[in-house]
């Protein structure tokens, strides 16, 4: 008679989680594809979806000889906009410093102080992307972007073929580059 009501309890065990996931499942791809859409819309809202050439020549800058020619060779790039005082940022960061291992990644600090207060930050947090200090938000406005966090990814020719505002995960970024690595706008 235990061994019956054992069954029946695990099948119904078995279906609520089976229910659960299924669930878990739909609701994910629904969160997915709005927040894909929230981003896309931002993009379509900029004045321009060009990186200004002089901005851009100073985030190249910040790239090693490989991630130069990397992004030379069609490599995305992802430009970060942070700045120190950002709790999110403290977190995006991190994922941002792993993917800067073998991507191209250039940043911009808003309002985080000078290029030395900047640097001392990056050494003491141990982060491996360097930044261009924003003092005065010039570099952020010419992005079009009020919040930190938010995320560009740009090709060879300056062209932002995606932008994001707010927490983004290391597996989503590095998808999102290694997508826009293939597109060619």
């Amino acid at each position: 008679m235990k061994t019956e009501n054992s069954s029946e309890e695990q099948s119904t065990v078995g279906r609520k989680l089976r229910k659960w996931l299924k669930s878990l499942v739909v609701y994910g791809f629904l969160l997915l594809l709005i927040s894909h859409g929230v981003d896309f819309y931002r993009l379509s809202q900029l004045e321009t979806q060009q990186v200004a050439p002089a901005l851009l020549q100073q985030l190249k800058a910040q790239l090693s000889t490989q991630q130069q020619q990397n992004f030379a060779d069609g490599d995305a790039l992802l430009v970060y906009v942070w700045a120190s005082w950002c709790g999110v940022c403290r977190t995006t960061s991190a994922a941002v410093s792993h993917i800067a291992e073998d991507h191209p990644v250039a940043t911009v600090a808003l309002k985080s102080g000078e290029q030395a207060e900047v640097d001392a930050y990056l050494t003491q947090k141990t982060y491996v992307f360097s930044a261009l200090a924003d003092t005065d938000g010039r570099w952020t406005k010419s992005l079009e972007t009020h919040a930190t966090p938010s995320f560009f990814i740009v090709n060879t020719a300056g062209d932002m073929l995606y932008y994001s505002v707010g927490i983004n995960t290391e597996p989503s970024l590095r998808a999102k580059m290694a997508f826009y690595s293939q597109v060619k706008k």
